[in-house]
């Protein structure tokens, strides 16, 4: 095989590949194997087809799998003998003449390449540090969240505080529809309404019967994800379809014993030990964020056009799937206003995901951070575990998914050029004591959704709420696409 480079854009690479006769002929016989072993002929043996039968039924098939191979072969000889460094996925070219059994055979192949770029100094990146913000009143709304998925509920006549509604929402804005909600808890409790501040919550619901519609009008916050209904007034129509009401059970030391813990405090300083590891991944997170927007702003490079596209249609799909699925009412014209609203949103997203591949991958390369044999086998048994299957399983799904492992590798990669930036940034002042309390955490750590599991104790027996213990509400759908 031979192989030319010709540069056509920047960071977009064409190569012309060059096949012998022999190797057209051992790519064609390899595919034809492989359709044989999935196909069965009358009268002929699995395996066991004459060539003429299955070039003549599966003669297109055999050649394009031929063509794929081909080649993939060739890009991994590239790969490990040039200095080329392809970016992402590539598209198969256009045929432009059939694979001919006995002669030669050349494609043109268009790829995009990691754009070539000084990385600056990780030394003069900064972060913010971790502050311990975790209250008694926080862990009391912990220890309450709690008691309400222990709870006892039945149907109520009307209204009254801490019933949970299950409701219909609409939201307006200006005459115009942005929000459509069904089948949604509600609790009466507190001032908070879809993430939302509301006063007037309780006294709104008070009173009412079920098939009541309620109207709550409340100005939506500057940081709401769509730009154009930033600091609007939205009314918001709410249909009550059922009340629950709770019966509560006396939280005291005996009852909490039965799920492990000594007593009440016991629980309550679990509890906050918990919160603090859960405000902690939050902070580790932001961290990775902040220092990826210094990176971001400390470099100046081309970003390859064509993966760019590709990263929006798959972040506007990521989009159109969540609206879709907390508004199955939506119409096709509804939801290509909510993507036309987003359109440069997302460009920006998908802008800046290229952007920090980019320098992840360069700086993996520069301090040849790698993935080693204990990476994989750790993150197997981690994923396994979340996931509640066996690690065998989980590798057998990586394996049927076309990109599973290599997106796996990458996930490390990345993993490990954020360990080496938290390294060598500087932090922007002193954080809380709160180290001991993660490390406790780690060891230690409670779920609240699961205490009954604790030491092999039972759970107690209750009748479970509507969906659970019910969140305090949801912000609105439109415009919100976290990736």
């Amino acid at each position: 095989m031979e192989y030319t480079f010709a540069d056509i854009g920047a960071c977009r690479k064409s190569i012309t590949l060059k096949y012998t006769p022999v190797e057209v002929n051992e790519a064609m016989d390899a595919a034809l194997t492989n359709v044989d072993s999935q196909v069965q002929f009358k009268g002929f043996r699995r395996g066991k087809a004459p060539r003429h039968l299955l070039l003549k039924k599966y003669g297109d098939v055999a050649e394009e799998k031929a063509r794929l191979n081909l080649v993939n072969k060739a890009l991994m000889e590239i790969l490990e003998k040039d200095d080329i460094d392809i970016f992402g996925e590539f598209a198969m070219p256009p045929v432009n003449h059939p694979i001919v059994v006995g002669q030669p055979y050349m494609l043109n192949l268009e790829v995009d390449c990691y754009p070539v770029f000084d990385l600056p100094d990780c030394k003069q990146l900064t972060y913010t540090p971790f502050q311990d913000t975790v209250d008694d009143s926080q862990v009391e709304a912990g220890i309450d969240k709690f008691r309400q998925s222990l709870t006892h509920y039945y149907a109520g006549e009307t209204v009254a505080e801490n019933d949970v509604l299950n409701v219909s929402i609409k939201g307006v804005v200006a005459d115009k529809e942005f929000l459509s909600l069904d089948d949604k808890n509600l609790r009466v409790a507190g001032e908070e309404f879809m993430g939302m501040n509301c006063p007037e919550l309780v006294a709104k619901f008070t009173g009412a019967k079920v098939n009541d519609t309620i109207q709550v009008a409340i100005t939506l916050p500057e940081e709401h994800p769509n730009p154009e209904l930033r600091g609007k007034l939205a009314d918001f129509t709410v249909l009550i379809n059922s009340i629950q009401r709770p019966e509560y059970k006396e939280f005291n030391d005996e009852f909490v014993q039965q799920f492990g813990f000594s007593n009440l405090d016991n629980l309550k300083q679990r509890l906050r030990i918990s919160m603090v590891q859960s405000a902690f991944n939050e902070f580790t997170q932001n961290q990775k964020e902040e220092l990826i927007d210094q990176l971001i702003s400390l470099t100046s490079f081309p970003i390859p056009q064509h993966s760019l596209g590709r990263e929006i249609v798959r972040l506007k799909n990521i989009l159109e799937d969540k609206v879709k699925k907390n508004n199955s009412s939506i119409t096709p014209d509804e939801l290509g206003k909510i993507l036309q609203e987003n359109q440069k949103y997302i460009g920006e997203m998908a802008e800046r995901n290229l952007r920090w591949k980019s320098i992840s991958h360069h700086l993996a390369k520069r301090e040849k951070i790698e993935v080693v044999p204990e990476d994989l086998d750790n993150a197997v048994k981690m994923y396994s575990q979340e996931l509640n299957v066996t690690p065998a399983e989980f590798v057998k799904n990586l394996k049927n998914q076309s990109d599973g492992l290599d997106a796996l590798r990458d996930q490390i990669v990345e993993s490990k050029v954020v360990k080496y930036l938290v390294d060598n940034a500087k932090s922007k002042g002193a954080g809380s004591g709160a180290d001991s309390d993660i490390e406790k955490a780690n060891v230690d750590a409670v779920n609240i959704a699961a205490l009954g599991e604790k030491q092999g104790t039972e759970p107690v027996e209750t009748t479970p709420t509507p969906e659970a213990a019910p969140s305090e509400g949801e912000a609105p759908i439109t415009g919100d696409v976290s990736v």
